[in-house]
């Protein structure tokens, strides 16, 4: 979603999703919002990183007004992940993301995963991470394109997985 295109309809106390991380807007202008980023999330994310001019991907919460496309996507981050590799073909870009062992039982072959906030499904999975595969679509409209070998990335694995696992 655009800067611009975000902010419609957004008021304080929205949240808005930046590279998968949930946030709350503080404040808003007609161009602009503000958010507090908690020492815990500065701890798990990437949001630490940014300089100014940093591309970000930003999403809306979900209402349930809205069809569910992707897959169930909190904006809880639950580690940050390294790009090992990226290759570009004449369609779209596979991308091998290094992941945590202690998260890696979460993500499955064709199972959906977060990446800086993007809904993507996984195309195979190894110990230490799992591959992707981009169509232009999804190129088009994030940040991707700017991912390169040791990029770090913010992962929020299926919900799902985690809640089975507790039960």
């Amino acid at each position: 979603v655009s800067g611009m295109r975000v902010l419609e309809g957004t008021v304080t106390g929205d949240s808005i999703s930046i590279n998968g991380a949930c946030q709350t807007v503080t404040e808003i202008s007609s161009k602009t919002f503000s958010v507090f980023v908690s020492r815990v999330t500065l701890g798990i994310t990437t949001l630490g990183d940014f300089k100014p001019g940093h591309l970000v991907n930003l999403e809306r919460a979900l209402t349930l007004s809205t069809r569910l496309g992707g897959h169930i996507v909190q904006g809880h981050v639950d580690f940050k992940g390294r790009v090992r590799g990226v290759k570009k073909d004449s369609k779209g870009l596979e991308v091998d993301i290094e992941a945590s062992g202690n998260y890696m039982k979460y993500v499955v072959e064709k199972g959906s995963i977060a990446v800086d906030g993007i809904s993507l499904t996984v195309v195979s999975v190894a110990d230490s991470g799992f591959t992707l595969y981009l169509i232009p679509e999804t190129l088009e409209n994030t940040n991707i394109p700017l991912w390169k070998s040791g990029t770090f990335v913010n992962i929020e694995t299926d919900i799902l997985a985690k809640y089975i696992e507790r039960i």
